[in-house]
């Protein structure tokens, strides 16, 4: 349970819900595609693909009836240099560090993630609940395309990508947002951005189709677009409101 379980070319692993994952990792690093059903992942568990993208292009996790379990810790980390296709659920911290995430929608569900970190894609599909972010980072690619530096550079051989979000649905960020890679970071598809935290900032240079503003003290820096501005704010006098542009 706080160790490793490491997975390599196996086609199918069916845990039969006798497969947990609590402090420790499922990590695959396989040449072919495993599929992994009926498993559950507690607390601070890690799923983990470092497969060599270059070397091994059909590497890949495909998670069926994956349980993501509040049991008093924080959710669930899944890490990808590879290719990952999971259900949706709540998560601590998403990060596509190159490659591909894809997530299988679930009308039981919401993609509830506490840190959205990309550099690689992350393509949403129309999902039946709208996803919430409580802060999104789009990120440029590593120089030497040795991936996020919390894995010592597993994955070297899946090259250098840009982050990128492409949303199919309407969206809530309940915190910051930033974009170091600029407009082709962000896809919007015509859909609503929510932004509903107090003190939030949103640096970069966005392009958004719909931006909806409910919080308060949001700070906006970067060559941003919108086709349409929304500002949903209930003023105050004992309180301090606003929204600031700057460069």
């Amino acid at each position: 349970q706080s160790g490793t379980l490491k997975f390599a070319s196996y086609s199918t692993v069916n845990g039969s819900d006798k497969i947990k994952i609590n402090a420790g990792t499922l990590e695959y690093e396989g040449e072919n595609q495993i599929t992994i059903s009926d498993i559950s992942i507690t607390s601070s568990g890690t799923i983990k693909s470092i497969a060599d993208l270059l070397h091994y292009p059909k590497a890949a996790i495909i998670i069926n009836n994956a349980q993501y379990v509040d049991d008093g810790g924080i959710f669930p980390t899944v890490t990808t240099y590879g290719t990952i296709t999971m259900p949706v659920g709540e998560l601590n911290r998403l990060l596509v560090a190159s490659g591909t995430l894809t997530l299988q929608d679930d009308s039981d569900s919401t993609l509830d993630v506490d840190n959205l970190d990309l550099k690689g894609l992350l393509s949403l599909p129309n999902l039946t609940n709208n996803p919430i972010f409580g802060s999104v980072s789009i990120n440029a690619a590593d120089g030497d395309g040795s991936g996020d530096g919390d894995n010592s550079g597993d994955g070297s051989g899946s090259g250098n990508t840009n982050g990128n979000l492409s949303i199919q649905n309407e969206i809530t960020v309940t915190g910051n947002w930033s974009n170091e890679v600029g407009e082709a970071g962000f896809t919007h598809n015509n859909k609503i951005v929510n932004f509903t935290g107090s003190g939030a900032t949103i640096t970069g240079d966005n392009n958004f189709a719909t931006a909806n503003f409910t919080g308060s003290d949001t700070t906006i820096t970067g060559n941003n677009s919108f086709e349409k501005f929304i500002c949903q704010i209930d003023f105050d006098a004992t309180e301090s409101k606003i929204i600031k542009f700057a460069n």
